[in-house]
């Protein structure tokens, strides 16, 4: 099948990321995956992929072809800016997977997935001008798409509740869960190359993250404990602000970095490691704390209210603290180290409700239903 003998063409918009290791980008590749697998004998639909990078995106089978966009001289935000008016080949629906889209009327109609309104509403100090600039410049685009699309989707009641509430949008939302990444689903036991004891964390950029804290914390953990502390980064410049932190906190001999790993290494991980820390002032959805329940690591956070909306399944395999405290998460981690529930059918319901393939058969039939079918 061609575009041309297609009845439909869709678009799948999977956005600007900073790294194609970053959580939204191994979303949208996931669900781009899982779609085109289920149109590729389907006469309806001819699906296009627009997208900053190709890496790990799907092969192409007869009804599907990628368009690589311009990376807009290495400027993520004049990117995202400018995207609003990218050409593409004409598209009937157009799903923008990761928070933006194109608005121009060579798509008929939209789709918009929205992660989370950190831009908008960011867990930092928001008196300082730069945030204020940012927070105005995220804020004046995204109403901008709101007012311009057919459909919201979102991972969770409480963005949907801050869209209809704090934005004032009136545009269809509904809420649907994202998926994780297919190789978390019925996954193969991988050996382990670290053979200690060890505790996973993230780091990024992003002071929202909360890694000089998990630092601070681990220094008092180890003294009592034998732990170690594995921290996977997406840049190297966040790995080697990561050493000097690390030298600081005087745990280097305890302590390993992992940069922009993959997929399969970091399903090792998190199938190795006795739970992940992840004390993060705010998230969208959370990725890691599925992708690590469904190996059954079990996880500490601050809130696990979002979690147990879309897994109610979850909640012995997580473990809360104040992620404003020190002491809190030390003694959050050292608890963290004691659970000892079997998260069996933890996994089993997170490899079923967030499996790429269902949820994309649920988009599918979003798209469906927009158009009309």
């Amino acid at each position: 099948m061609t575009a041309d003998t297609a009845r439909y063409k869709l678009g799948l918009f999977l956005g600007r990321h900073e790294t194609p290791h970053s959580g939204l980008w191994r979303y949208s590749v996931s669900l781009s995956k899982a779609i085109a697998s289920l149109l590729e004998r389907d006469n309806k639909f001819y699906s296009r992929i627009l997208a900053f990078s190709s890496e790990n995106l799907p092969s192409s089978p007869e009804n599907l072809d990628v368009e690589i966009i311009s990376d807009s001289f290495g400027l993520r935000r004049f990117g995202i800016l400018t995207d609003l008016f990218y050409k593409t080949k004409s598209c009937d629906l157009i799903h923008g997977t990761a928070n933006f889209l194109p608005l121009l009327k060579s798509s008929k109609k939209r789709v918009l997935t929205v992660h989370d309104l950190l831009q908008i509403f960011p867990e930092v100090d928001r008196s300082s001008f730069y945030i204020k600039l940012r927070s105005f410049f995220y804020k004046t685009i995204y109403k901008h798409i709101f007012k311009n699309v057919d459909l919201i989707i979102c991972s969770n009641s409480q963005i949907k509740k801050d869209l209809k509430g704090k934005l004032s949008v009136k545009t269809r939302i509904e809420v649907l869960p994202l998926p994780i990444g297919e190789q978390y689903i019925d996954s193969k036991k991988l050996v382990n190359s670290i053979k200690n004891k060890y505790l996973l964390a993230f780091a990024s950029k992003d002071p929202r993250k909360n890694i000089t804290l998990v630092l601070e914390a681990f220094k008092k953990v180890k003294e009592k404990s034998e732990v170690c502390l594995v921290l996977v980064s997406n840049s190297f410049d966040v790995s080697n602000k990561l050493n000097s932190l690390i030298e600081q906190f005087e745990i280097s001999s305890s302590s390993e970095i992992f940069t922009n790993v993959s997929d399969e290494k970091l399903l090792e991980l998190y199938q190795g490691a006795s739970g992940l820390v992840f004390p993060s002032k705010s998230e969208g959805f959370g990725y890691p704390v599925y992708e690590a329940l469904s190996q059954k690591c079990p996880v500490l956070l601050g809130n696990k209210f979002q979690i147990l909306e879309v897994i109610p399944s979850a909640d012995p395999g997580l473990v809360t603290c104040d992620v404003t405290s020190c002491v809190s998460l030390v003694k959050g981690i050292f608890n963290l180290l004691e659970v000892e529930e079997d998260l069996e059918k933890v996994s089993k319901d997170i490899g079923q409700k967030l499996n790429p393939k269902n949820i994309a058969k649920s988009f599918i039939k979003l798209y469906e239903e927009i158009l009309s079918l």
